[in-house]
């Protein structure tokens, strides 16, 4: 009797640490780029990838939105469309457009590379097969911040278990090529309940 009492609280524990998250707790794991994806630091300069499935995309604009209105919208996107959330920092105490930068025109520079340019700049290898990124999005802050955030899009197969490298040319700070090894993050992400 204490065995199959045992058994079940056992089962009980790992069914309640699952990796399934209510919407809330979905969004907020999605919104801790640093935390919860693969990063590299250079010189001064953190860098940080995370893979955002299509349904935090739903819900960051819907909230209100059922699992089930989840998943029904989620069917319009179903490609091989693929998001990386990009960060970097740089020190705390610097503005992330004038950090390394002589002069305004140098910071105008990078504003304008980030505004048009990014996507010529990252790409994926994904089992020895680099997929080149189709867009990137800067998501513009207006308050002074040490913060870059980018979204970068892809479009490539991808199956549990295969290794993947999100690939950054650092032109912005001249850190040269960053590569985030984001297999684990590919592979693990948690899950609506």
């Amino acid at each position: 009797m204490r065995i199959k009492l045992l058994i079940v609280i056992g089962f009980i524990f790992l069914c309640s640490c699952s990796n399934n998250l209510d919407k809330t707790s979905y969004v907020n794991y999605f919104e801790n780029v640093q935390k919860n994806g693969s990063s590299e630091n250079i010189e001064a300069i953190s860098y940080s990838a995370l893979a955002i499935p299509t349904e935090y995309l739903i819900l960051k604009d819907n909230p209100e939105l059922s699992i089930e209105q989840v998943e029904k919208e989620k069917k319009k996107y179903e490609r091989k469309d693929h998001l990386f959330l990009f960060e970097i920092r740089t020190p705390v105490s610097t503005s992330a457009m004038a950090y390394n930068t002589e002069n305004k025109e140098e910071e105008l520079n990078r504003l304008q590379l980030l505004s048009t340019q990014m996507e010529k700049y990252f790409s994926i290898n994904v089992n020895g097969k680099i997929n080149n990124c189709k867009m990137v999005v800067f998501e513009r802050k207006y308050a002074v911040s040490n913060v870059i955030s980018l979204r970068a899009f892809f479009q490539f197969d991808y199956k549990t278990g295969e290794k993947a490298k999100l690939i950054f040319d650092d032109v912005l700070f001249g850190n040269g090529r960053v590569k985030l090894d984001v297999t684990d993050n590919l592979n693990n992400q948690p899950h609506l309940k």
